[in-house]
């Protein structure tokens, strides 16, 4: 009896950890649109923006003040790793799979405030907003 006890128990704090470590890093992406992104620049200037595409397609266009660390070489995650983990980012590439991987290690090494654009660059240039070349 003792024994299923302490089974249970056991599976109940390993789903207890995992469901809290779950939440956290929920809280801490918060995914949105190229449309909220505009929004959050105008009413926050301390938003840091990271373009995680190559300095090619950063240089064809971007948007204004991004930060470029390209997520395919292999200095990336220590370009990320010097960033302020307390800071507010908004992170997007192309559409939102290579921002997806410098999300996710954002919230593995502490970032607190990162925002995803779900509608990456795409999203932004088809609603014609305001960009940099």
């Amino acid at each position: 009896m003792k024994s299923h006890l302490l089974i249970f128990l056991f599976a109940f704090s390993l789903f207890f950890t995992f469901a809290c470590a779950q939440e956290s890093k929920e809280k801490a992406i918060k995914q949105i649109e190229s449309t909220d992104a505009v929004d959050l620049l105008k009413s926050d200037s301390s938003i840091i923006v990271l373009d995680v595409r190559t300095p090619e397609e950063f240089n064809a266009g971007h948007v204004k003040d991004a930060i470029n660390i390209d997520i395919t070489q292999p200095d990336a995650f220590s370009k990320i790793d010097n960033l302020k983990t307390s800071d507010k980012y908004i992170v997007y590439c192309r559409t939102k799979n290579r921002s997806k991987t410098a999300v996710d290690y954002m919230t593995q090494k502490g970032f607190n405030h990162v925002y995803h654009i779900m509608d990456g660059y795409v999203g932004w240039d088809r609603k014609n907003l305001p960009l940099e070349k």
